[in-house]
């Protein structure tokens, strides 16, 4: 929610000074899975998260950080794909045919 909020603020302040009305403002996708992170860190080791957040803060991107992200976003996708195939297979009856080759007199 705070995310959203800050995204509206922050995108109200640069529409009425960029001169660019249209253009869209939004968290991308690795943000999103590394605030999603911290966040269920934080509550697992019982922390506060708006504190903990502000002594995280990531201040340099190298190209590291980027292959990071893209990678932790493509196992992310790949999990939830096997995960929703083993749900099918367990929520589905799948008939399995043994056919044998072979000559029948």
């Amino acid at each position: 929610m705070e995310n959203l909020f800050g995204g509206a603020i922050c995108g109200v302040i640069y529409h009425l000074f960029s001169g660019q009305p249209l253009t869209i403002i939004g968290s991308t996708g690795p943000v999103l899975v590394f605030e999603t992170i911290v966040f269920d860190l934080c509550a697992t080791i019982n922390f506060n998260y708006l504190s903990f957040r502000f002594w995280i803060h990531v201040s340099y991107i190298t190209r590291f950080t980027e292959e990071s992200f893209a990678t932790l976003i493509a196992v992310i996708f790949i999990y939830e794909a096997i995960m929703k195939l083993a749900k099918i297979r367990t929520q589905l009856d799948i008939i399995e045919y043994n056919r044998s080759v072979g000559c029948y007199k």
